[in-house]
């Protein structure tokens, strides 16, 4: 895509593979779920799962319809740093009832495969201090680990914080994609430039249904 002229990519795409792009830029796609009954949307979170024509300056989705999950359930990912190795994530979660994050990467294993790791628990980043925690604890049997996501009231602005399922730790926790639900999925580009300043696109609709996408402006874009 491009930020003056942005065409909806076809409707009715099948799921595909993850594709690796290599950055100049850092560019990513923030996804939310659209919640009608609460008029709400909720952060899934953000992933540079783009592609792109790097000479021309033009990219698009590779939205395929699904998310990472933990054990089953879904997560929010926040994409924190991106090589030609791995991308580095941080998953808001609880564990055993404290609010903190979860640290894991996707490793790439070629141009389009890889698998995810999960390293362990990161406080983050000290509201006081301002310091960053060094210490990542190592998720061990009979954790309880819930995943949290920050839902947006989009007529008050107002932020929620939602627990949507928990499991107790029993072996190693599998992250992996999952199919997403049928609904809307709200999303977005964000570009940073060398200089460190944000853009970020105009929205579009992605609805899910058994497994198809259909792409639809919003308000704003028409």
């Amino acid at each position: 895509m491009t930020f003056s002229n942005y065409t909806p990519p076809r409707a009715g795409r099948t799921i595909g593979k993850k594709t690796r792009w290599k950055a100049r830029f850092s560019k990513t796609a923030k996804n939310w779920r659209l919640n009608y009954d609460y008029n709400e949307y909720m952060l899934l979170g953000y992933d540079n799962d783009v592609d792109g024509d790097w000479e021309e300056g033009v990219f698009w989705d590779n939205f395929r319809g699904v998310w990472p999950t933990l054990n089953g359930l879904y997560c929010a990912p926040i994409l924190l740093a991106e090589t030609e190795d791995y991308n580095l994530y941080s998953i808001p979660i609880l564990l055993n009832g404290k609010q903190t994050n979860l640290r894991a990467a996707y490793i790439w294993e070629s141009e389009e495969e890889g698998y995810y790791k999960i390293f362990g628990a990161w406080d983050g980043i000290d509201s006081e201090t301002g310091m960053s925690s060094r210490e990542i604890l190592k998720l061990k049997d009979g954790d309880e680990v819930t995943p949290l996501f920050t839902a947006i009231n989009w007529e008050t602005g107002e932020e929620n914080l939602y627990e949507l399922g928990s499991f107790i730790v029993n072996g190693p926790v599998i992250m992996e994609e999952s199919e997403l639900l049928d609904g809307d999925y709200l999303y977005q580009y964000k570009v940073i430039d060398v200089f460190g300043r944000e853009f970020y696109s105009v929205e579009v609709i992605m609805e899910c249904v058994d497994g198809e996408i259909y792409v639809y402006e919003t308000e704003e874009a028409s």
